[in-house]
């Protein structure tokens, strides 16, 4: 699975999960591929071809192999992160040899993935759930989607994204000297505006390095994150509740959430305090918020620590704990 020091939001996930469990008492191996096989691990390459939506097969056979010399004494439980969600099969075939359960956690939806459904990873999806002990994924919203296609029921459990407050405490912030910076966060990059009064500029940050990204939002103003501009939000829009809002919660920066009514991105605002949800269409209601911003209103924070890892780890090490007592 995908694990630091990989650039990509799924692995600050998959990290702290390995953080906090190990401080919950559990022994952690982490199965992923080595670093030094990517050409650049701030500017990470996937080449291959698609197996059901998964264009990391590739990494599967070598990964069997490195677990080969393993015993059923030497594992309780397996944890499966995805995507890639060839990682879910493995896990399937490891516990199968080992005796052991395993556990799929979704990062992302699989075969209705929000931008590209695969209809034909259907059958391969319902086989490792079926054969799991519990699913866990980010949203109450995508747990809905899983449990209406697949009858999941009380096996999907939600664990949030979230962030590492020890990470984030000691970050600096860079600031553009003016009134007002804004930093819209996207998957490669942040473009920051910064103005005071009628003067506005604007740059396009890189953020190969998570730090850049962290100083950008520490220092701004205001954290922009859109998760959908649908007008019609489907239950997959609803779901999607990017990593990158909780960083900018962690470091204490204002979040303006781009999102459709229902989102499960407004649960997290409204917990926290620190982030007002608008819909795409709702530009007076974006510019009143941005200007209250720009004149000096701050936001109340309320209950951030309930994205903390600290905290969302206990629902994760319960369902591991039931899955190896059943």
């Amino acid at each position: 699975m995908g694990f630091c020091p990989l650039r990509r939001i799924g692995c600050v996930r998959t990290g702290n999960i390995a953080e906090y469990l190990t401080r919950a008492g559990w022994t952690l191996t982490v199965l992923t591929v080595d670093p030094s096989l990517w050409r650049d691990v701030e500017h990470p390459q996937q080449r291959g071809t698609s197996f059901h939506g998964d264009v990391s097969v590739g990494w599967v056979s070598p990964a069997e192999r490195t677990c080969s010399n393993l015993t059923p004494k030497d594992v309780d439980v397996i944890l499966a992160s995805g995507p890639p969600f060839s990682a879910f099969s493995l896990a399937q075939r490891l516990a199968r040899r080992l005796h052991c359960p395993y556990v799929l956690d979704y990062r992302d939806l699989w075969s209705r993935h929000l931008h590209n459904h695969v209809p034909t990873a259907v059958t391969r999806e319902a086989s490792v759930i079926a054969g799991s002990a519990a699913v866990t994924t980010v949203s109450p919203s995508w747990a809905r989607v899983m449990d209406r296609q697949f009858g999941m029921g009380a096996k999907v459990h939600v664990v949030s994204n979230g962030y590492d407050p020890e990470d984030l405490a000691s970050r600096p912030g860079r600031s553009d000297g003016c009134s007002t910076t804004m930093a819209v966060m996207g998957p490669m990059f942040a473009k920051r505006w910064s103005g005071s009064g009628s003067r506005t500029r604007s740059s396009r940050t890189s953020l190969s390095r998570r730090a850049t990204a962290l100083e950008a939002v520490k220092g701004a103003g205001v954290a922009v994150v859109i998760t959908s501009v649908a007008d019609n939000a489907t239950l997959e829009d609803n779901g999607m509740v990017t990593g990158k809002i909780f960083e900018a919660i962690g470091l204490g920066t204002p979040v303006l959430v781009i999102a459709p009514d229902g989102s499960d991105a407004n649960v997290v605002a409204e917990t926290t305090g620190l982030g007002r949800r608008y819909p795409a269409n709702d530009v007076d209601g974006i510019a009143s918020f941005l200007s209250d911003l720009t004149n000096g209103k701050s936001l109340g924070p309320k209950d951030t620590a309930a994205y903390a890892w600290g905290n969302l780890v206990s629902t994760l090490d319960g369902v591991l704990r039931d899955a190896v007592r059943a």
